[in-house]
């Protein structure tokens, strides 16, 4: 299978390899084998990547991508190049978000062939397509424009996402990859209550509670990989020493804030994803989205 499944649930590899991202990257490559390959499976190693340097105590949205950048390879490294070169050169330009949105589009399409048509349909069975075939060449289109879109409003919670999932396609994916990366990058603080309540309203779930069970996995992971480390005498990874000396409740934030930014992403993008609407379908039907549609 290649597609955007496996980055759209990996996160929580590039949470337990925290400030590391070619640890993060490498594991994630393992783990989603057996059920992604070629640049679907690229992806999610960089996504994981993504996250693991979103928790670099310090670092910022440029410093992320740059993580990202330097662990990807072929297709997925050249498209997520393209659309950050694409994006540093709009940021602050006061570009309206159709002409990025036109200009990271024009750019994703050398690399993924998808376009507005990715609707599953009778007619379409039996057309050949590159866009499930694995390639060193082509990438999925949700994560470069995700990173894209962070970058665009230097790492901006709330407007990253909107702009994601305005931009139309597969809208709740390019969500949930840029909601879970800043989310770990700002931790609690860019959580409304608002949305916490309704998501586990919902939802039916308790995310604060999920976030605090796996906070405890993550840190007995980290704990237990550098205690490995310092036994056989390599020098564990520097940001990671920073990353433990962190508070537990800034972990925590961390963590949580990776939970509920997955979650406000591919919420808010859901509602126009299941047909893949166009952006220009996004507007006319309902101008920008900014809250949850039902």
């Amino acid at each position: 299978m290649v597609n955007c499944g496996a980055a759209m649930y990996i996160a929580p590899i590039g949470v337990v390899h925290a400030a590391d991202p070619k640890a993060a990257y490498d594991e994630a490559i393992a783990f989603a084998a057996g059920h992604q390959e070629s640049f679907g499976l690229e992806a999610a190693g960089v996504m994981a990547a993504a996250v693991a340097a979103a928790f670099v105590p310090g670092t910022g949205i440029d410093a992320i991508v740059d993580a990202a950048i330097a662990v990807a390879k072929d297709g997925t490294r050249n498209a997520i190049v393209e659309i950050a070169r694409i994006a540093r050169e709009l940021r602050g330009t006061g570009a309206s978000h159709a002409a990025v949105c036109e200009a990271f589009h024009a750019a994703i399409a050398k690399y993924s062939p998808m376009g507005d048509d990715v609707t599953h349909r009778p007619e379409r069975v039996g057309r050949l397509t590159d866009a499930y075939r694995p390639s060193r060449l082509n990438a999925i289109e949700e994560l470069p424009l995700a990173l894209g879109f962070c970058l665009l409003n230097d790492g901006a919670f709330r407007v990253s996402i909107e702009d994601g999932i305005n931009s139309g396609r597969d809208t709740d994916s390019i969500g949930v990859m840029a909601g879970a990366i800043l989310g770990a990058l700002h931790g609690e603080s860019v959580i409304l209550a608002e949305d916490r309540a309704l998501l586990d309203s919902a939802n039916r779930l308790d995310l604060t509670a999920s976030a605090d069970a796996f906070t405890q996995t993550a840190k007995t992971i980290l704990a237990a990989d550098h205690q490995a480390a310092e036994a056989s005498a390599r020098s564990p990874y520097s940001c990671l020493k920073d990353f433990l000396m962190l508070s537990e409740i800034q972990i925590l934030e961390k963590i949580y804030a990776g939970f509920i930014g997955k979650a406000i992403g591919v919420r808010l993008g859901a509602p126009v994803e299941p047909t893949i609407w166009s952006y220009e379908r996004i507007q006319k039907t309902y101008g920008e989205v900014t809250q949850y549609l039902r």
